[in-house]
């Protein structure tokens, strides 16, 4: 018997949606319980369902990325045309004038209606409305059109003379965040996760404050702000616009410096390269690299590579719309990472004698790979002691770049 003719001798109610409600959402009707009266909790359960029943069980873009329910996609009013605005133009004046007050005013109040429980909705409308106008829209999954409201500019109008002080600072917001969240994005592999809600609120915070908009944390709640409001743009939009704007006044220096910032999954190799480029100076890597122990020139190539492309190496290279690596990316790439990590109890021994208290310092990439071998780890890193206090006696030595015992 086919999957057909069993699902209609079946004599269990069966979930059957339709298209649309008024309000653009799908509904859910029991149709072998025509006398069955559904309240309205009982229907928010049935679309859930529907809704979930309507998506695959599991989802490596949706894992990395995170997703938004329906009732929480960016909404924008029925008939509204909103043309693509070039990357290059995207958070400019000429994005912002192709809108007028009504469009504008729906905007608003379709996404005030869809503010989370607890946050301010003015200022998360605003938002939202400010990330359309500014030209972040370009073909996103998370975006719903809904049925116009009535008199929707009385309430835009309304709203904004109380909530004036916020309409400048969310047209700031909303382009900065979304730039600091692909950065999250890419060097984390998420942009906020609440089981990890304190490492990334403080990611997010220095990376602000590094753009000298530090005030902008507070805008929002720091999920809502870092994820409900702006998560249906997405890494691939946002990555062509920072592209196409590098080297203007309009993306921060802190932004400029970090956009080819190693993606998650490759800061093993990357880190090394970094410590292999501080070796330099004491002339320390020709040494060992005579010695044909360690391939760092792989490392050093790699990470060059990695850095010209880096969301092409991103572990979901899918979120940014590209292809995946070709079978020599990949073979390299797992290369440099199994010289880099033969190589990390020098490595991170060097780290811990020089640099402890510098940026450096701070990376967490080779400490487990490190203990793997504690013996040359702690012999490593007493010669770097040993390197670190030899006193010079002239000028010409303390400049000489010969490291010596």
């Amino acid at each position: 018997m086919s999957d057909s003719a069993l699902a209609g001798s079946s004599r269990r109610p069966r979930l059957r949606t339709s298209d649309t409600s008024d309000n653009g959402d799908t509904h859910v009707e029991a149709s072998l319980t025509p006398d069955r009266v559904f309240t309205a909790d009982e229907k928010a359960l049935l679309n859930y369902l529907s809704e979930i029943n309507g998506q695959d069980a599991y989802s490596n873009v949706e894992a990395a990325l995170g997703s938004l329910r329906v009732e929480e996609y960016l909404a924008l009013p029925s008939g509204l045309i909103v043309p693509e605005v070039a990357a290059k133009d995207v958070g400019g004046a000429i994005a912002g004038e192709r809108f007028s007050a009504e469009d504008l005013a729906q905007i608003y109040v379709l996404n005030k209606n869809r503010a989370p429980i607890g946050e301010d909705p003015i200022k998360y409308a605003l938002l939202r409305m400010e990330a359309v106008k500014m030209g972040w829209v370009k073909d996103q999954k998370e975006i719903i059109r809904l049925p116009r409201i009535e008199n929707a500019i009385n309430t835009f109008l309304s709203d904004l003379a109380t909530g004036k002080s916020s309409i400048e600072l969310a047209h700031s917001i909303a382009f900065v965040i979304p730039l600091v969240a692909e950065h999250t994005f890419r060097t984390m592999g998420h942009h906020f996760l609440t089981t990890q809600a304190a490492d990334y609120e403080a990611r997010y915070a220095a990376t602000l404050s590094s753009c000298l908009v530090g005030h902008f944390s507070t805008y929002l709640k720091p999920a809502n702000l870092y994820h409900h409001a702006l998560h249906w743009i997405g890494p691939a939009r946002v990555r062509e616009v920072l592209v196409k704007q590098l080297g203007t006044s309009r993306i921060p220096e802190a932004l400029q410096l970090r956009a080819n910032a190693a993606p998650a999954g490759t800061a093993l190799v990357t880190t090394t390269a970094a410590v292999i480029e501080a070796m330099d100076a004491s002339n320390v890597t020709k040494e060992i690299e005579e010695l044909g122990l360690y391939d760092l020139k792989a490392i050093r190539n790699k990470t060059k590579e990695i850095r010209a492309d880096p969301a092409r190496y991103h572990k979901v290279f899918y979120a940014y719309k590209l292809v995946e690596p070709t079978k020599d990316m990949k073979d390299t790439l797992d290369y440099a990472k199994a010289e880099a990590a033969k190589f990390a109890p020098i490595a991170q021994a060097f780290i811990d004698a020089l640099f402890r208290d510098a940026a450096l310092g701070r990376a967490k990439a080779l400490a487990k790979h490190a203990d793997e071998n504690p013996v040359l780890k702690r012999r490593s890193e007493r010669y770097f002691r040993r390197l670190g206090r030899i006193d010079a006696d002239n000028i010409a030595s303390l400049l000489s770049t010969k490291a010596e015992d």
